[in-house]
């Protein structure tokens, strides 16, 4: 079991989509929001996790100078041997797969590598101020 403090804030996702968030979320802001999710990215690496749901909508916003990576519903530990965790494809397997890196695609095979692909769509998403990634596309392509 995993215990958080509780977060009375709302996720960066929705920060991005309010109507005021371009002049409320510099530029500044968000690179710092994106360094300090790359400090969390960082220690679950040291600690054998992958995240595999990183995405604006899981990082929570406690202040204009504080964010934290949440929902770990999909984390795994990762050999410490081989650094990576594969899974199969189950009707029950949900995954974002607009934020997973092809090979985590292709071969369900996770690594931190996997995490920081999808830290790169997370930016993108900070960048465009919440626009959905790959838009008009669907899974299957």
């Amino acid at each position: 079991m995993l215990v958080t403090e509780y977060a009375h804030s709302r996720s960066l996702h929705e920060c991005l989509l309010s109507n005021n968030s371009k002049c409320e979320y510099t530029i500044e802001i968000l690179i710092e929001f994106l360094r300090q999710i790359t400090t969390a990215m960082s220690y679950l690496e040291k600690k054998f996790l992958i995240h595999r749901d990183l995405a604006c909508r899981n990082v929570l916003v406690f202040n204009k100078s504080l964010v934290k990576l949440s929902d770990f519903g999909l984390s795994r530990i990762c050999c410490s041997e081989t650094n990576y965790y594969k899974t199969s494809w189950k009707d029950t397997l949900r995954l974002p797969i607009a934020w997973m890196s092809p090979e985590a695609i292709n071969f369900l095979r996770f690594t931190s590598a996997s995490d920081v692909f999808s830290f790169g769509v997370c930016m993108w998403e900070c960048f465009t101020y919440g626009q959905m990634p790959w838009q008009g596309m669907s899974s299957a392509e």
